[in-house]
């Protein structure tokens, strides 16, 4: 009785999970769709959390990585949330789908059979140095860059780059090294 009755606490847990996007609030800010292609082949290896809005996975991250691999057939993807000492950091690892092949823009991670998360490439620099992530309810951001210690000038251009598209800056949780 008991091993049946976590069993089904643990499909609802699941299907609520996966139904997420359906069951979010309605939010009025929608962000824009993604129109910069994104070559995945310059997208993948390590990309370091600079800034994030709020998110229930990150709380307690006090860094935040996430490193893609090609694998030949398929793209994986691990997300590492850093804790302060002496919390263990977590580990997320999740396979890449492309969503919009051609603009490759699109992404979703898959993390479980059906626990997975959109993402949008909304803005990247031409050498791949930083990209703005959101994804389709607008709710979410992160700002990525590929070091922790950016010059001044740049950290307003994506600051800048980052109220263009619409979202509220001021709202911001800045991981390691910090604007």
């Amino acid at each position: 009785m008991l091993r049946s009755t976590r069993f089904l606490a643990l499909t609802v847990a699941i299907v609520l999970f996966a139904a997420r996007p359906a069951l979010a609030w309605p939010t009025k800010f929608q962000p824009p769709e993604p129109t910069k292609a994104v070559d995945i082949a310059r997208y993948t290896g390590k990309w370091i959390e600079y800034a994030r809005l709020h998110n229930k996975i990150e709380e307690g991250c006090i860094a935040a990585d996430v490193d893609y691999i090609d694998h030949g057939d398929k793209v994986l993807a691990t997300e590492t949330c850093r804790r302060q000492p002496p919390m263990p950091d977590k580990l997320y690892h999740a396979e890449v789908k492309i969503l919009d092949p051609g603009l490759n823009a699109k992404l979703r991670l898959t993390f479980f059979p059906f626990v997975y998360k959109d993402y949008w490439v909304l803005d990247h620099a031409a050498d791949y140095s930083w990209a703005i992530i959101g994804e389709p309810s607008g709710r979410f951001l992160w700002i990525f860059t590929r070091q922790t210690d950016i010059p001044p000038a740049e950290r307003t251009l994506l600051l800048e780059r980052t109220r263009a598209l619409g979202y509220d800056t001021n709202k911001l949780i800045y991981g390691r090294a910090g604007f």
